[in-house]
C-alpha cells in the first residue's frame, strides 16, 4: 500500500543546502561571501559574518524560501569590514532617510549610540515606518535598530468622501422602464 507520505519524502539534506546556496547568490541585499549553510534533518543552520543588520535578515528570509526547510538557527554575525563612528551611522541613516522622500513625508529623527540606531518620529502609514527601518538596517555599522516611530493616521473630513463632494446642481438621470430618461433632483 502506496501513501502520500511516500510520494511526499522528505528532501535531502544535501539538496536544500545547494537550493539555500543558490538563493542567497541571488540575493541582491546580500553582498557578503562568508555565509556557512548547514543542513541537518531539514534543520538549517545559518553562520559566518555580514557588514549589515539587513544581510542578517535577508539570508534567513533567502533559507526560508527553500522548499523543505523545517526549522533555521541565525548565528550570521554583523561585522563590519571597518569600524564606524556613531556619528558616520547617524550621517548615513539620515542620507539614506533622505532618499526615501518619495514615502516619507517627514524625516523622522536619528540618534545612535554605540552602534544602536534610534529612530523617533510621527509618520501617517506603517509602510513608511517599515520603509525607515529597513533604510536604517542597511547601514554599515547599525547593530540595531530602535524603530520609535510612531503611526498618526490623518483625520478624514467628510467632506473628502466623493459622495458629499457631489454638486448640489447635478441632476441624476432615471431610466424608466419604457426606455426614456428624466431628471431627478
Amino acid at each position: 500500500m502506496t501513501t502520500l507520505r511516500h510520494h511526499l519524502q522528505p528532501r535531502h539534506d544535501e539538496r536544500i543546502r545547494e537550493d539555500i546556496l543558490r538563493q542567497l547568490m541571488w540575493q541582491t541585499d546580500i553582498q557578503s561571501r562568508e555565509i556557512e549553510v548547514e543542513v541537518k534533518d531539514a534543520s538549517v543552520t545559518l553562520s559566518g559574518c555580514v557588514e549589515t543588520r539587513l544581510e542578517k535578515m535577508e539570508a534567513e528570509n533567502a533559507a526560508k524560501a527553500v522548499y523543505g526547510v523545517t526549522s533555521i538557527a541565525n548565528h550570521i554575525n554583523i561585522d563590519p569590514k571597518c569600524a564606524r563612528t556613531d556619528r558616520e551611522v547617524a550621517a548615513d541613516v539620515a542620507t539614506a532617510l533622505r532618499t526615501l522622500s518619495c514615502v516619507l513625508e517627514e524625516i523622522p529623527l536619528v540618534s545612535v549610540q554605540d552602534g544602536v540606531v534610534t529612530l523617533k518620529g510621527k509618520l501617517r502609514w506603517n509602510f513608511q515606518r517599515s520603509s525607515a527601518e529597513r533604510a536604517a538596517d542597511a547601514i554599515v555599522g547599525a547593530r540595531q535598530v530602535r524603530n520609535l516611530i510612531e503611526i498618526q493616521p490623518v483625520e478624514t473630513d467628510p467632506s473628502y468622501w466623493p459622495q458629499s463632494r457631489i454638486p448640489q446642481s447635478t441632476a441624476l438621470l432615471v431610466l424608466e422602464k419604457n426606455g426614456s430618461q428624466s431628471a431627478a433632483a
